[in-house]
């Protein structure tokens, strides 16, 4: 049946699957309707139409629509409905894709700020699911290609985008993409050096030895990405100086 409804789709458009969706859900039929819907390529006309349903349904179409891709994505406007909402049920693999098909396009379309979510939902919902793509190779390159993204539209704050390269920075041990904005923090602030440095080495004490697993694999965690990134950052501060400029550089930062 959804074989036939994905030929008949072809050739009769939206108008005639809509009028079969909207029978479904009259009678309550609603994962037959979503089965339906998701049996043919996702298109703006779609996703504006299921965006006007309540949410559980919409809901049921985010979680189960396969690929979008790039030639359907129509303006910034649909890439941000299409990446809020698949974040919104965490299918952070198919919003991940998504970016792809948006940096591919030429021109790119999608904002900074849709960007950025995706990059910001790993950090929040670090559940089993966002393990298992954030340690798989589309995590790796994609996630690289995030940044790189964002790198090219010069406008990602400086310190937010630095805390997502520390939180990401294990990708870039075999990116050719690099932490930029992290290792500029260090160049430029002291403070931040310091604390990555006490992250990295700090001292056992009693205090630990009281505390869950959770928050001891959480610092394990901040240790192991503080070693990383002093293992990336060949440079330091005034490095691109030159040399009589480069010794003032470097008692200028240590006194800040």
């Amino acid at each position: 049946a959804l074989g036939y409804i994905s030929e008949e789709f072809c050739s009769k458009g939206f108008k005639w699957l809509k009028s079969i969706i909207e029978n479904l859900l009259k009678d309550k039929h609603d994962k037959e309707a979503i089965d339906a819907l998701t049996s043919v390529r996702s298109t703006p006309e779609i996703r504006k139409y299921i965006m006007a349903k309540p949410e559980p349904i919409s809901n049921l179409y985010w979680q189960k629509v396969g690929h979008i891709f790039k030639d359907d994505i129509e303006d910034d406007s649909d890439f941000s409905i299409a990446i809020v909402n698949l974040l919104n049920v965490n299918r952070w693999d198919a919003a991940i894709r998504l970016s792809q098909a948006g940096s591919r396009r030429k021109p790119e379309v999608g904002k900074t700020i849709d960007y950025l979510r995706i990059l910001q939902h790993g950090l929040v919902a670090f559940d089993d699911e966002v393990k298992k793509v954030f340690n798989g190779p589309l995590g790796s390159r994609s996630i690289a290609g995030i940044f790189g993204h964002l790198d090219s539209c010069k406008d990602a704050d400086i310190v937010e985008m630095a805390k997502l390269e520390g939180f990401y920075i294990h990708i870039f041990q075999y990116s050719e993409e690099s932490p930029k904005y992290l290792i500029r923090r260090l160049e430029e602030s002291p403070e931040f050096f310091t604390e990555l440095i006490c992250c990295g080495y700090k001292a056992s004490s009693e205090k630990d030895k009281q505390l869950d697993d959770k928050e001891r694999e959480r610092i394990t965690n901040l240790a192991s990405r503080s070693y990383t990134i002093f293992s990336i950052w060949k440079s330091y501060p005034g490095h691109e100086l030159e040399e009589n400029k480069r010794d003032e550089k470097i008692r200028e930062w240590c006194t800040l």
